[in-house]
C-alpha cells in the first residue's frame, strides 16, 4: 500500500500559547479519526501516527 501523509497543524499567532491539555485532546481526537477512517479503507493495515518536530514559522 502507498504511503500518504496527513498533518494536524495547530496555527498559533506568534507569541501565543495553547493549553497543553487542549492540544493533547485535539491530537488524540484527530488520531482516533485517522485510525477509524483508515480502518474503512484498509482494515488489515493500521496507520502509523507520529509526532514530528516542526520549525518555527513552518
Amino acid at each position: 500500500m502507498s504511503e500518504t501523509s496527513l498533518v494536524l497543524f495547530i496555527d498559533l499567532e506568534p507569541g501565543t500559547r495553547i493549553d497543553l491539555r487542549v492540544a493533547a485532546n485535539a491530537s488524540i481526537a484527530w488520531a482516533d479519526l485517522v485510525e477509524e477512517v483508515s480502518f474503512h479503507f484498509d482494515p488489515l493495515n493500521a496507520p502509523k501516527i507520529e509526532l514530528e518536530r516542526s520549525q518555527p514559522g513552518s
